[in-house]
């Protein structure tokens, strides 16, 4: 072979495995290493406590501490929040006198950024959230700061209502192996759409507006939804209610902002919860 031509093909080769390598670098930078703010609540020192779960969220174990656990609740309640719960069996000792129904509501209360450590789809795939994972959910929330960081409580409560009316198709529909977004691995995670308010309890304060996880419950039926302080007063807030239209035209578009609890729901620790007005959002917000 002629040494120039031989030249030539090494140096295409190595013009092609820099090109790849910026791509994919770039890539990873953008989605997983770019510098990023952060949830302004986050600090040092809650990162080295218990309640620490990822960098999603800042929880103070409000519900808990209220409800005052047991010593065993409490064990399995830390096991859980950090995913070491699995469906073999209580990893304690004895599981005696624990109150499994109570640990798991107020785990999705106290912690909506807990993440399953596998998702398994269909019964046989199954993806791992890994620490990569974890970089590309705190970058996508980082750009959701940015956008609302000059809005208004108002708009900043409508941004997240549209958000999740506008990806209602991609939670509802979605199949996380090929649809992955990063939003799929918080709302998908219930079967009792659980998933949805922790979602918007997530981006809420990452946003700077105060919010809740509120469940009413039945004999039969838990319903999930969100409450969410405006000028100083708590409303409701379905997160759950997207399904029904995603045309900003049709007059239900906003209807997730109004709720009214069936006859027969009671609110789950209703003590817990500062006063909910009768007023809807869409009301208030004159939409």
């Amino acid at each position: 072979m002629n040494l120039e031509i031989f030249k030539r093909k090494i140096r295409f080769r190595i013009r092609v495995f820099l090109y790849f390598a910026i791509i994919i670098g770039s890539f990873f930078y953008n989605f997983c290493y770019r510098p990023i703010e952060g949830n302004p609540l986050m600090t040092n020192e809650y990162k080295k406590s218990s309640s620490y779960v990822n960098n999603l969220y800042v929880s103070d174990d409000y519900f808990k501490n209220a409800l005052h656990f047991s010593d065993l609740e409490e064990q399995y309640y830390d096991l859980a929040i950090h995913g070491k719960i699995t469906t073999d069996g209580c990893p304690l000792s004895s599981c005696e006198g624990i109150d499994f129904h109570k640990v798991s509501y107020v785990r999705e209360l106290d912690h909506p950024e807990f993440i399953f450590p596998k998702k398994v789809i269909g019964g046989s795939k199954e993806i791992v959230v890994s620490n990569l994972r974890l970089r590309w959910f705190e970058r996508e929330m980082d750009d959701i700061r940015k956008k609302t960081k000059k809005m208004s409580d108002q708009d900043k409560i409508l941004f997240v209502y549209k958000y999740m009316v506008e990806n209602r198709e991609d939670f509802f529909y979605g199949d996380l192996i090929a649809n992955d977004k990063w939003y799929n691995y918080l709302a998908s995670y219930s079967e009792l759409f659980g998933g949805y308010p922790a979602l918007a309890q997530v981006i809420c304060q990452n946003i700077g507006i105060k919010s809740y996880i509120v469940y009413y419950i039945n004999d039969d039926y838990a319903k999930p939804l969100n409450i969410v302080e405006y000028e100083g007063k708590y409303y409701y807030f379905d997160s759950t209610f997207f399904f029904q239209t995603t045309d900003p035209n049709n007059l239900a578009y906003y209807d997730g902002l109004v709720f009214s609890p069936d006859d027969g729901y009671t609110l789950l620790y209703k003590d817990l919860y500062p006063q909910i007005e009768n007023k809807s959002l869409k009301e208030v917000f004159g939409l």
